[in-house]
């Protein structure tokens, strides 16, 4: 292999790296509460419906639950919607935690999430 080949393979190889962790190291800085609540309301928009109801009693016990006002989530949102790369980090975190949410269970009793078992409470309550 010539001399140039293989410093173009070393400079490629360093900037994945480089790349990997600086997209691990962002993927961090998603705030955990504003994450569980932008995906607890999505869970209820896709349950419940976007405009029902139901859904605008349940969007206001989630925000509640997560200590949000409509306003005060809205600006978080904002926050993150104002620059691109907070946005696809927090995209990032999203799809991250919806795959645990997803992952299947070792016991088929047991609740797969904390999100799955809070579902099952509401459904319990309703009947």
């Amino acid at each position: 292999m010539n001399r140039g080949l293989k410093n173009l393979f070393s400079f490629s190889a360093k900037g994945l790296l480089f790349a990997l962790l600086v997209s691990c190291h962002n993927t961090s800085e998603v705030d955990g509460r504003f994450l569980d609540a932008f995906i607890d309301l999505r869970v209820a928009e896709l349950t419940y419906g976007e405009n029902s109801p139901t859904n605008r009693i349940v969007r206001g016990d989630i925000l509640k639950k997560h200590g949000y006002t409509r306003e005060s989530f809205l600006a978080a949102s904002e926050r993150y919607l104002a620059d691109e790369n907070q946005w696809v980090n927090f995209q990032r975190a999203v799809v991250s935690r919806i795959d645990t949410l997803l992952k299947p269970k070792e016991d088929p009793d047991e609740p797969a999430s904390r999100l799955d078992a809070e579902i099952r409470a509401q459904k319990k309550e309703a009947k």
